[in-house]
């Protein structure tokens, strides 16, 4: 209540783990119109509520809200209210629909996107997500966990351009040489980390030879 009455053109604001705060607290927020990033991660609220702010903050760029943010609802408010954002962090594309990614592909800004995946879930049907991902222009960075990385997820990925760092944690892929395309068809890429994925030293050696411009490393600590 103290920030909506003192800070009516706030930006910025993060509450994540902030664990006791009501749908009374969040429907405060509502009557902020120019919060740019809002980080809720951690938070209780609920998708219904987060739309309400998203309809009011349409200059929104970069957004972190945990789990709600994989209800159909959300996305589709940010593909019609949010069309600048930038930044879209702990998105998981098991509860994507076609509707859902359709209304996504609406922000044709996107810079960065964390994807989290059901955990080795070989049943989802995802590649339209990867399709949606290879028509961001501006993409930069992409953070996947829990993905299954099939060859064809692999060369769809790989049409991002733009892309500047990838970040792969217990990702699985069919044949890990494979993981070539990417070097080779981003030209931009500067890093490229693996965690927890089970990658031979011996094949880094090899990229970290052949691509000395990027920056490979694994990480299993």
């Amino acid at each position: 209540l103290k920030i909506l009455e003192i800070c009516k053109n706030l930006k910025e604001l993060n509450l994540s783990s902030c664990e006791l705060i009501d749908d009374e607290g969040f429907s405060y927020l509502e009557k902020l119109e120019s919060l740019e990033r809002l980080n809720l991660c951690g938070t209780r609220i609920k998708a219904q509520q987060l739309c309400k702010i998203l309809q009011k903050n349409q200059r929104m760029r970069e957004l972190s809200s945990g789990m709600v943010i994989n209800e159909e609802a959300v996305v589709l408010e940010l593909g019609n209210s949010c069309r600048d954002l930038e930044v879209i962090r702990l998105l998981h594309p098991r509860y994507l629909t076609p509707h859902g990614i359709s209304a996504l592909a609406n922000c044709k800004n996107l810079r960065k996107m964390h994807l989290v995946f059901a955990e080795f879930d070989y049943s989802v049907t995802d590649d339209s997500l990867f399709k949606l991902l290879s028509s961001y222009q501006n993409l930069q960075e992409v953070y996947i966990l829990f993905a299954v990385l099939t060859d064809h997820r692999l060369k769809l990925l790989a049409q991002c351009k733009n892309l500047k760092k990838l970040f792969f944690d217990l990702v699985k892929c069919q044949t890990p040489d494979k993981y070539s395309v990417i070097f080779e068809q981003c030209p931009k890429l500067q890093e490229f980390c693996f965690i927890h994925c089970d990658i031979s030293d011996q094949l880094v050696n090899q990229w970290k030879k052949r691509y000395p411009y990027v920056s490979v490393y694994t990480y299993d600590g």
